[in-house]
């Protein structure tokens, strides 16, 4: 079973928004001046920026694997045990993690605490009780276990 990340608005637009703005600040310059060279260097930089981002936007999922929470991030990966997850808590934490939203999950597992933020937080929530009825779920946390 595969959750995408919920994806907030701002976020989009400032990754995107950035290095267009930058994109835009050298193709005006180029422009004025009339000397494009610079931009055979931004365009390609900013190509693979916009594909990286992306990329990262598109492959930010958490799936249930039997009995395993898998988390991907681009080309970064977690792998948690599923019965290793204690509790779920909501969090706003600004935290460098795999999540596209501050709408986000804290779970806490045996060797941790890493931030997610699926799209479906619910039916999230009830895949991971559904291996492990154990997970105690916090601060208004609910699963359809729960309503």
């Amino acid at each position: 079973m595969v959750f995408k990340s919920k994806v907030d608005g701002w976020l989009a637009v400032l990754v995107f928004g950035v290095p267009a703005i930058g994109m835009s600040i050298a193709l005006s310059g180029a422009i004025r001046s009339g000397d494009f060279h610079p931009l055979y260097v931004a365009v390609p930089a900013l190509i693979l920026t916009f594909a990286f981002i992306a990329w990262l936007f598109g492959k930010t999922d958490y799936r249930i694997a039997g009995k395993n929470l898998v988390i991907r991030s681009a080309f970064l990966r977690w792998t948690i045990p599923i019965g290793d997850i204690q509790s779920i808590t909501p969090t706003r934490s600004p935290a460098s993690s795999p999540a596209l939203s501050l709408d986000r999950l804290a779970i806490r597992h045996r060797d941790g605490v890493i931030l997610v933020s699926p799209a479906d937080k619910a039916g999230f929530i009830a895949a991971l009780r559904a291996v492990n009825a154990a997970i105690a779920c916090h601060d208004g946390v609910k699963s359809e276990h729960h309503r």
